[in-house]
């Protein structure tokens, strides 16, 4: 592929608050008030106030243009009407006059179980225009449609005939505390008194299939004769509505189940989706978040069974959520996908609304790389929480922008402190997508390196590939083949060589390396991952042996010359003195890693850790964490952090599968500590590993003693680390020799804190690995 081709840019937004301190928060939606505005308002509300907004976009109204580089002007906000329970909304012209009127499903309940028996209601907001000083009217008159209850989600469009307007209406459930039975599916048809109507003409689309629908997706795909369709998240997975002309009846056609159904759980399925076009195809692949208020974030692709004929393929992606959330009882964080061509290449790509809480809040971008093979590049564009998001030219240039809201809904999820944020596009456009192909790949997830990676027993031969140099040490990748032997490596081996193990086991010259998820390693131990030493001058040897699952390691290979001869000892006097250097060679050239600054360069920057992003903003700091010099001294190598993952899942496709472990460098001065690190609820399991100790003697992990009331030396057990020495795990561990697991889903860990060393004059730099629990090697 030609390098000459523009990068692929990495997404910003910036942040402009439109409305702070909001008391609750569900929906935002774009909208035009009036039919001669040039640029988009939106409408938002939350369950709780029912206060029906719109917020003006100042723009429509300013006397003089807005530029980009321009404070953002105040959005004016005009309370439209007062419901009950609001919850769905969807602009479209019901009085027939080219104005966009609201429609809006309210009446709901306290929650999807427990929805209003009575309410349910479908009414439409009849829109009066602009007033005469530019302003927009307030207390809009409500009409009715009709009802039924626990009605959620609602889409208009050209359905079955192009003449008028058609509502459709989808209940979530068949009624209170009913999840089983399945759902109508209603149709409602505008005719030329729907401003005299006591209620729309109505019929039921399906009342046989659908139970528990969180989403309903418009779109107008080729083939369906100019009719628009519906893609519809529900318990059954992903399905297809769209109304057949030929036979004058409704068809649904499965495109996956999504989340399997496993005994016991309720929710299942899938709960979000959109479809995204990339070049002609309008559905190329589509984005998912399953279950039902669930975290898995899916990709579903298309895979050829014949000529014109396909199967979708889905791909999970990512998993968000604390541990209760992963444990799929509804209660978030994913809520919203939207889509979009935010980089002005002709493709689309995907914006993930997750509403907290951290690390599953904010706004996450995918983009597509590789759709046969089902690779994607992702980065974080927005921290906020963000309930639904809703995109538009906001700011009138050729960009897209978007905007969100932060979520609040009693017996959910209240965030302290929701808003309503507008997200302004900030990055240069790209002209042209990209394909690449490679056995190991390489491409971007949140800014850092994600490296895909063969599974071992889909190769013949060894593949290394170089990712970073750091501490006077080659870091590679390498993967061998399932019992994979070579008589004597002792000739490729540098003295001082020490290899990590991420997945399956190895022997060299007798010495055991393992993964220290495989439940053979003990807690609290340290061990050196150094290789033996081998005289190859009388002849000794040096076997290595690689198990029946095959293996992946990080070889740490010593590194000559006179600019790394303070390795060895230690001698980095400050964390920008260290020599880091990113190796990232993107399978795809047009990607790029953010830019960093502040340190050595070549890609890599250090930044000294707060207090927050180490523990967390959603974390208690008072108690037992609060430590005065928590993060003294403390910080980390960015651009040098790096993701492993499978390509092909390992027994069932899938993330739990496929993800291997990340990994970050640290660096921490004498007299310094990282602070300890809360692992009340952690999903992953941790092993840590030092490279350079220019603290001096007792540097290394400190793991806080259970029922520990303050932190004080006697509270914690130390593990010292030197040069090329790792933990092998600090969780508890059963008989089996497995982590134990909590009822939440969480493990039982200790918390943590790398501690310098008593003496030395310079600074300890170490690495801390988070393993996927599930991946068996």
């Amino acid at each position: 592929m030609s390098s000459t081709l523009p990068q692929i840019p990495t997404p910003k937004f910036d942040l402009s608050v439109i409305q702070a301190e909001r008391t609750d928060g569900y929906w935002v939606e774009t909208f035009f008030i009036d039919r001669k505005d040039k640029f988009p308002s939106l409408i938002a509300y939350g369950l709780v106030t029912g206060e029906i907004c719109v917020f003006d976009n100042p723009r429509n109204t300013h006397p003089t243009p807005i530029g980009p580089d321009d404070p953002e002007p105040p959005w004016k906000r005009y309370l439209i009407a007062n419901l009950n329970s609001p919850v769905a909304v969807c602009p479209a012209d019901c009085a027939g006059n080219g104005q966009r009127d609201i429609l809006i499903t309210h009446d709901y309940g306290a929650t999807f179980l427990d929805t209003d028996p009575k309410g349910g209601l479908l009414s439409w907001l009849e829109n009066p225009g602009r007033r005469e000083d530019g302003g927009v009217h307030e207390d809009w008159k409500r009409r009715f449609i009709g009802r039924w209850p626990s009605m959620h989600r609602l889409q208009a469009g050209r359905f079955t005939q192009r003449a008028f307007l058609e509502i459709v209406a989808l209940p979530i459930t068949h009624g209170p505390f009913d999840i089983e039975t399945p759902i109508p599916i209603f149709l409602y048809t505008r005719d030329a008194k729907s401003l005299d109507n006591v209620e729309w003409k109505t019929s039921v689309i399906d009342d046989n299939y659908f139970t528990l629908i969180h989403e309903c997706t418009l779109k107008s795909f080729e083939g369906h004769e100019g009719l628009q369709s519906m893609l519809i998240a529900s318990r059954e997975g992903v399905n297809l509505l769209y109304y057949d002309t030929p036979t004058q009846s409704w068809k649904r056609e499965l495109i996956n189940p999504g989340m399997p159904k496993e005994p016991g759980k309720d929710y299942y399925g899938c709960a979000c989706v959109n479809a995204a076009r990339v070049g002609n195809d309008p559905a190329a692949f589509m984005m998912t978040v399953d279950p039902f208020h669930g975290g898995t974030v899916t990709a579903l692709t298309k895979r050829g069974t014949g000529p014109g004929t396909y199967e979708w393929v889905r791909h999970v992606l990512d998993v968000y959520g604390d541990p209760k959330q992963r444990l799929d009882k509804g209660d978030g964080p994913g809520h919203h996908i939207a889509v979009g061509d935010f980089d002005g290449d002709g493709d689309e790509e995907c914006l993930v609304a997750l509403f907290g809480p951290n690390p599953g809040k904010g706004v996450y971008y995918y983009k597509a790389l590789d759709l046969d093979r089902g690779i994607f590049a992702k980065w974080k564009v927005a921290d906020e929480s963000a309930a639904r998001i809703a995109v538009g030219h906001f700011t009138g240039n050729p960009t897209l922008d978007f905007a969100t809201i932060g979520y609040n809904v009693p017996k959910y999820y209240e965030e302290k402190h929701p808003q309503l944020n507008l997200y302004k596009h900030s990055f240069p456009l790209r002209a042209t997508p990209a394909t690449a192909a490679g056995q190991i790949i390489a491409t971007i997830w949140d800014g850092e390196p994600l490296y895909h990676l063969p599974l071992p027993t889909k190769i013949s031969s060894p593949i290394t590939l170089d990712i970073l140099n750091i501490s006077g040490y080659l870091v590679s990748v390498k993967i061998y083949p399932a019992g994979f032997t070579e008589e004597d490596i002792s000739r490729n081996v540098v003295a001082g060589e020490g290899i990590k193990v991420l997945y399956g086991q190895v022997k060299v010259g007798g010495k055991k390396y393992a993964s220290p998820v495989t439940g053979n390693s003990p807690k609290d131990f340290s061990r050196d991952i150094r290789l033996p030493d081998v005289n190859s001058s009388d002849g000794s040897k040096l076997p290595f042996v690689v198990g029946p699952t095959g293996a992946v390691i990080l070889r740490f290979k010593p590194l000559n010359g006179a600019a790394y001869t303070t390795a060895s000892s230690g001698r980095y006097p400050t964390a920008q003195s260290v020599i880091v250097q990113s190796l990232f060679a993107p399978t795809y050239p047009t990607l790029q890693l953010p830019s960093v600054a502040g340190g050595p360069g070549h890609g890599v920057g250090v930044k000294e850790v707060s207090t927050e992003e180490w523990e967390g903003d959603d974390v208690d700091l008072e108690g037992v964490h609060a430590e005065a010099i928590r993060t003294k001294g403390f910080s980390k190598f960015l651009g040098a952090s790096a993701r492993f993952r499978f390509l092909d899942g390992v027994g069932r496709v899938g993330y739990e599968q496929k993800e291997i472990c990340g990994v970050d460098f640290y660096a921490i001065a004498g007299g310094g500590t990282s602070g300890t690190k809360s692992y009340a609820s952690t999903t992953s399991l941790t092993t840590h590993l030092c490279l350079s100790n220019g603290t001096g003697g007792g540097a290394g992990i400190l793991a806080l003693r259970a029922g520990a009331s303050v932190l004080s030396a006697s509270s914690f057990d130390k593990i010292p680390l030197g040069p090329l020495r790792e933990t092998t795990g600090l969780w508890e561990r059963g008989k089996d020799g497995k982590a134990v697991v909590k009822e939440d889903g969480s493990f039982v860990h200790p918390d943590w804190k790398w501690q310098s060393g008593d003496g030395g004059n310079g600074v300890d730099v170490w690495a801390a690995f988070e393993f996927n629990p599930k991946l068996v090697g």
